[in-house]
């Protein structure tokens, strides 16, 4: 079973407003042929961000132009995903991972998939987010309403604004050459589209987007890791990386071996690649003078991962080392040079991709160049993600996807 539609989206992080409850609709364009689809939502609570109570979840489905259908859950019509709770602990037990009876088909490639699905909104409480605000390339919008409202609701009434509700997995038999997870932070969050999403759809590649607030690689390094990605890797064999945002507390020797660890964690769970995109800018000019944040440890992991993030005896070697024990992980570098690495590099037959350098002053000064600056050192929006995406697709191409 594989992913076979891309846009879509892991259950988690923002508001859904509206006491009545909120649906979002989503086209999906399939790429495999398949008898039936089975449709998959996958909630992750996320502390402080989320619904602090249980969800109810609806969902129906529909080729373009026809009604839409209602879906089932082990035959009931809908199904509930948890709240977060302040006391618990992120592991795997704390996660809600919901499949929809089988929709049959037949169905081929190229074919549109149009989703609802409905999240109730208790009164006074925050409603079920998710990662990434609705976004008119794939979206039709939100609409306000009760489960029944919704379905017969009008094109018109559908608001293309703010977070919605989607799917994260259209799943059938399928022998792609390779489906992914994305993984990121409030910078996967925050805009219309991540540049993760414009690279991948513009290449039109399998993918789930995975996005949390604070997210670290730490995170993933400690006990993060089934609870982030445990679900994804059933149908994904790839995994690209846009976290090291909230990993420079650490130090430049953390974050390596932060790296380190969830790399050998890909390793072990059978992922076949793990592309690193280096660590977005730290250090900002602010408006009228003056800096805030420093570029320091930004500027010298950056510097290690463009060297190929050197590693002697699965230990990180210093950048530029010239033992000829080192091994170095395939890069493409700012202007699109591949330079090859070692496969017995942890990132196995991945890569590390320079997609920093766009928004950087100049190459390793970890500063945003003015037009993507808006005093905050931490986070950027569409026009950013659009020169991202840009590079980000150019890597793809350029390693055969």
């Amino acid at each position: 079973m594989r992913n076979v539609a891309s846009n879509m989206g892991v259950l988690q992080n923002q508001v859904t407003p509206g006491q009545e409850g909120e649906a979002t609709a989503t086209r999906h364009t399939l790429y495999a042929n398949a008898t039936s689809l089975t449709l998959g939502w996958f909630g992750r609570p996320n502390p402080g961000f989320g619904a602090s109570e249980d969800t109810t979840l609806r969902a129906w489905a529909r080729r373009p132009g026809g009604s839409w259908a209602p879906l089932t859950f082990d035959g009931a019509a809908e199904t509930v995903l948890q709240g977060w709770d302040s006391a618990a602990t992120l592991t795997p037990e704390h996660r809600t991972d919901v499949y929809a009876d089988p929709l049959p088909g037949p169905f081929q490639v190229g074919d549109v998939l149009e989703v609802m699905t409905w999240v109730s909104t208790p009164t006074g409480t925050n409603g079920l987010g998710v990662q990434g605000r609705v976004d008119t390339a794939y979206d039709f919008g939100r609409v306000k309403g009760t489960a029944a409202e919704v379905v017969s609701a009008p094109a018109a009434q559908f608001d293309a604004s703010g977070p919605g509700t989607r799917p994260s997995v259209v799943l059938a038999p399928s022998a792609q050459a390779s489906s992914w997870a994305l993984i990121g932070d409030s910078n996967s969050v925050n805009p219309d589209r991540s540049y993760m999403s414009i690279g991948f759809r513009s290449r039109n590649l399998p993918h789930i987007l995975n996005g949390k607030h604070g997210l670290a690689t730490g995170d993933l390094a400690g006990d993060w890791w089934d609870f982030q990605l445990g679900e994804q890797l059933l149908y994904c064999d790839s995994v690209y990386s846009a976290l090291l945002t909230n990993d420079g507390g650490a130090g430049v020797a953390g974050m390596q071996d932060r790296l380190l660890t969830v790399w050998a964690k890909a390793r072990a769970a059978g992922v076949t690649r793990w592309v690193q995109a280096t660590k977005t800018p730290s250090h900002s000019v602010k408006e009228g003078g003056g800096t805030s944040g420093s570029p320091e440890p930004t500027t010298s992991i950056n510097a290690w991962l463009r060297d190929g993030a050197p590693v002697i005896d699965g230990a990180a070697a210093p950048t530029g080392t010239t033992d000829p024990d080192a091994v170095r992980a395939t890069v493409i570098t700012w202007d699109f040079e591949v330079i090859p690495g070692d496969p017995a590099h942890p990132v196995g037959d991945g890569w590390i991709g320079d997609t920093t350098y766009v928004l950087e002053t100049e190459l390793g000064s970890s500063t945003w160049k003015p037009e993507y600056d808006a005093n905050d050192v931490n986070h950027y929006y569409d026009a950013a993600h659009a020169a991202q995406g840009e590079v980000l697709a150019e890597h793809l191409r350029l390693m055969g996807f």
